[in-house]
Protein backbone atom coordinates (compact mmCIF):
# COMPACT_ATOMS: atom_id res chain seq x y z
CA UNK A 1 0.00 0.00 0.00
CA UNK A 2 2.92 2.37 0.67
CA UNK A 3 4.39 1.74 -2.33
CA UNK A 4 1.03 2.42 -4.37
CA UNK A 5 0.79 5.85 -2.49
CA UNK A 6 4.70 6.69 -3.52
CA UNK A 7 4.25 6.20 -7.04
CA UNK A 8 0.68 8.37 -6.94
CA UNK A 9 2.33 10.87 -5.27
CA UNK A 10 5.35 10.72 -7.49
CA UNK A 11 3.06 10.76 -10.74
CA UNK A 12 0.86 13.57 -9.65
CA UNK A 13 4.48 15.72 -8.98
CA UNK A 14 5.52 14.72 -12.39
CA UNK A 15 2.03 15.85 -13.91
CA UNK A 16 2.44 19.18 -12.32
CA UNK A 17 6.10 19.50 -13.09
CA UNK A 18 4.90 19.42 -16.26
CA UNK A 19 2.03 21.48 -16.09
CA UNK A 20 4.33 24.04 -14.78
CA UNK A 21 6.34 23.93 -17.67
CA UNK A 22 3.35 23.89 -19.67
CA UNK A 23 2.18 27.19 -18.25
CA UNK A 24 5.48 28.67 -18.64
CA UNK A 25 5.83 28.28 -21.95
CA UNK A 26 2.70 28.40 -23.82
CA UNK A 27 -0.04 30.85 -24.45
CA UNK A 28 -3.13 29.67 -24.90
CA UNK A 29 -4.27 32.64 -26.99
CA UNK A 30 -0.72 31.95 -28.79
CA UNK A 31 0.96 29.76 -31.62
CA UNK A 32 4.19 28.25 -30.17
CA UNK A 33 7.20 29.89 -32.22
CA UNK A 34 7.75 33.59 -34.00
CA UNK A 35 5.44 34.29 -37.08
CA UNK A 36 7.85 33.35 -40.09
CA UNK A 37 8.41 29.80 -38.74
CA UNK A 38 4.95 29.15 -38.04
CA UNK A 39 3.86 29.90 -41.33
CA UNK A 40 6.37 27.42 -42.56
CA UNK A 41 6.12 24.60 -40.08
CA UNK A 42 2.30 25.05 -40.47
CA UNK A 43 2.16 25.05 -44.02
CA UNK A 44 3.91 21.68 -44.48
CA UNK A 45 2.05 20.05 -41.47
CA UNK A 46 -1.15 21.21 -43.34
CA UNK A 47 0.54 20.04 -46.83
CA UNK A 48 1.18 16.29 -45.03
CA UNK A 49 -2.33 16.22 -43.63
CA UNK A 50 -3.21 16.73 -47.07
CA UNK A 51 -0.78 14.39 -48.61
CA UNK A 52 -2.05 11.74 -46.46
CA UNK A 53 -6.05 12.23 -47.32
CA UNK A 54 -5.04 12.11 -50.87
CA UNK A 55 -5.65 15.85 -51.80
CA UNK A 56 -2.22 16.65 -52.69
CA UNK A 57 -0.20 14.27 -55.18
CA UNK A 58 3.04 14.34 -53.62
CA UNK A 59 4.62 15.07 -49.97
CA UNK A 60 8.09 15.69 -51.42
CA UNK A 61 7.09 18.35 -53.61
CA UNK A 62 4.70 20.80 -51.89
CA UNK A 63 2.86 23.11 -53.79
CA UNK A 64 4.01 26.28 -53.10
CA UNK A 65 7.42 25.36 -54.32
CA UNK A 66 6.18 24.64 -57.84
CA UNK A 67 7.36 24.08 -60.73
CA UNK A 68 10.44 23.11 -58.58
CA UNK A 69 11.00 19.27 -57.89
CA UNK A 70 11.19 17.28 -54.29
CA UNK A 71 12.24 20.54 -52.38
CA UNK A 72 10.48 19.43 -49.37
CA UNK A 73 13.45 17.17 -48.92
CA UNK A 74 15.23 20.49 -48.45
CA UNK A 75 14.30 21.93 -45.01
CA UNK A 76 12.54 20.79 -42.21
CA UNK A 77 10.13 17.93 -43.68
CA UNK A 78 8.23 17.09 -40.44
CA UNK A 79 8.27 14.08 -41.51
CA UNK A 80 8.57 12.45 -37.90
CA UNK A 81 5.57 14.24 -36.44
CA UNK A 82 3.26 15.45 -39.46
CA UNK A 83 1.63 12.67 -38.36
CA UNK A 84 0.60 13.74 -34.88
CA UNK A 85 -0.97 17.21 -36.36
CA UNK A 86 -2.86 14.98 -38.51
CA UNK A 87 -4.89 13.43 -35.94
CA UNK A 88 -5.63 16.29 -34.35
CA UNK A 89 -6.93 17.19 -38.31
CA UNK A 90 -8.65 14.45 -38.90
CA UNK A 91 -10.43 14.58 -35.21
CA UNK A 92 -11.63 18.10 -36.36
CA UNK A 93 -9.57 20.51 -34.89
CA UNK A 94 -8.77 23.61 -36.84
CA UNK A 95 -5.41 24.60 -38.26
CA UNK A 96 -3.75 26.57 -35.44
CA UNK A 97 -5.50 24.49 -32.87
CA UNK A 98 -3.86 21.57 -34.18
CA UNK A 99 -0.45 22.93 -34.36
CA UNK A 100 -0.89 24.46 -30.75
CA UNK A 101 -2.09 20.79 -30.08
CA UNK A 102 0.83 19.00 -32.16
CA UNK A 103 3.81 21.32 -29.84
CA UNK A 104 1.93 20.46 -26.42
CA UNK A 105 2.28 16.91 -27.54
CA UNK A 106 5.79 16.94 -28.51
CA UNK A 107 6.68 18.23 -25.22
CA UNK A 108 4.68 15.59 -23.31
CA UNK A 109 6.64 12.88 -25.50
CA UNK A 110 9.65 14.61 -24.64
CA UNK A 111 8.84 14.54 -20.98
CA UNK A 112 7.33 10.84 -21.08
CA UNK A 113 10.39 9.62 -23.02
CA UNK A 114 12.70 11.15 -20.44
CA UNK A 115 10.47 9.94 -17.44
CA UNK A 116 10.40 6.67 -18.70
CA UNK A 117 14.19 6.01 -19.43
CA UNK A 118 15.09 7.17 -16.04
CA UNK A 119 12.67 5.36 -14.48
CA UNK A 120 14.23 1.92 -16.08
CA UNK A 121 17.38 2.62 -14.81
CA UNK A 122 16.17 3.18 -11.48
CA UNK A 123 16.73 6.57 -10.89
CA UNK A 124 15.53 8.26 -7.65
CA UNK A 125 11.80 9.27 -8.50
CA UNK A 126 13.27 13.08 -7.67
CA UNK A 127 15.84 12.83 -10.23
CA UNK A 128 13.62 11.78 -12.49
CA UNK A 129 11.38 14.17 -12.05
CA UNK A 130 13.89 17.08 -12.61
CA UNK A 131 15.75 15.61 -15.00
CA UNK A 132 12.42 15.01 -17.31
CA UNK A 133 11.51 18.73 -16.72
CA UNK A 134 15.18 20.29 -17.42
CA UNK A 135 15.11 17.81 -20.74
CA UNK A 136 11.82 18.92 -21.93
CA UNK A 137 11.73 22.86 -20.67
CA UNK A 138 15.48 24.26 -20.78
CA UNK A 139 16.95 27.57 -20.61
CA UNK A 140 17.68 26.84 -24.71
CA UNK A 141 14.75 25.75 -25.52
CA UNK A 142 12.89 29.09 -24.45
CA UNK A 143 15.35 30.71 -26.34
CA UNK A 144 14.48 28.72 -28.96
CA UNK A 145 10.61 28.90 -28.77
CA UNK A 146 10.73 31.05 -32.19
CA UNK A 147 11.61 27.70 -33.85
CA UNK A 148 8.63 25.61 -33.22
CA UNK A 149 10.82 22.83 -35.64
CA UNK A 150 12.99 22.63 -32.89
CA UNK A 151 10.77 20.86 -30.57
CA UNK A 152 11.04 17.28 -30.95
CA UNK A 153 14.05 16.53 -29.17
CA UNK A 154 16.41 12.87 -29.70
Amino acid sequence: MKRWIWRHNEALFGLGAFMVGVILFFKVDQLPGDIGDNRFNMYLLEHGYRWLLGKDGSFWSAPFFYPAQNVTAYSDSHLGTFLVYAVYRILGASRETSFQLWALTLFALNYSATWIVLRKHKFHPVAVIAAAYLFTFPQVMAAQMGHAQLMPRE
